[in-house]
């Protein structure tokens, strides 16, 4: 019996490859004590290299002081290559408008530019503190940070494009290549598609540490309507 088979093309539209939290290695001695540096979000960490525009870079400090803050205004002084994806200066600024509290976490969020000229490694960056008091911002306190930057260009997906499936169950064969002189740490694959007739079995696949100038083999399961037969549909990754 022959059997017809279905051409996918693969788009690949994102590999997130590295989850990386930084936690400060500098503590305050006043008011405030740094919980937590990492790019993106506490839901959603990032990491972040050479050459990526516009990254969210979270800050978490604690209150330690006794009288209740009306808000704060944070001014993050960069070092070189680095810029604030806003005014395109060294100087990223963050407010947090509501009031706060003793021993209350408060979060802080900045966009930045890495410039392509940056290496990989550690930065240490100047935090300075405001509060709103009698009409006026004043100084509270005085932090150092400490940014970390990774490569990120080194990590490819391989694979054929388009790639042939029969209808039914499938298991599509892709590569991960690690190109890069470092370990690729916690590496993942989301898998999408925008067709009601492609089910993708398993969306997010765990690809775990990639050693450098090795590759992975990761097997993506879906279900291909026979609806689709000698169609071409997009896979995302």
């Amino acid at each position: 019996m022959n059997r017809r088979s279905l051409a996918i093309v693969i788009a690949i539209i994102m590999l997130p490859t590295i989850v990386s939290i930084d936690v400060s290695k500098a503590q305050s001695t006043g008011l405030f004590t740094v919980v937590a540096v990492m790019w993106g979000s506490l839901s959603s960490p990032l990491c972040v290299g050479p050459g990526m525009q516009t990254q969210r870079l979270t800050i978490m400090l604690k209150y330690n002081g006794n009288d209740t803050l009306a808000g704060l205004r944070a001014e993050l002084y960069l070092p070189w290559y680095l810029r604030d994806a806003l005014s395109k200066t060294s100087v990223a600024e963050s407010r947090y408008t509501q009031v706060i509290a003793r021993n209350q976490i408060t979060e802080l969020a900045f966009w930045i530019d890495v410039g392509e000229r940056a290496s990989a490694g550690d930065y240490t960056a100047d935090l300075i503190l405001y509060t709103y008091r009698n009409g006026l911002w004043e100084e509270i306190d005085r932090l150092t940070i400490t940014l970390t930057l990774i490569y990120t260009d080194k990590i490819y997906i391989k694979t054929q494009s388009p790639t042939k499936v029969y209808p039914g169950r499938s298991n599509l064969s892709i590569y991960i290549e690690n190109q890069g002189s470092g370990y690729a740490y916690g590496a993942s694959i989301e898998v999408s598609t925008s067709l009601q007739q492609i089910s993708v079995i398993n969306p997010s696949i765990d690809v775990g540490d990639i050693p450098p100038n090795s590759a992975a083999n990761i097997y993506i399961p879906i279900y291909v309507s026979p609806s689709l037969i000698g169609s071409l549909a997009p896979l995302y990754l």
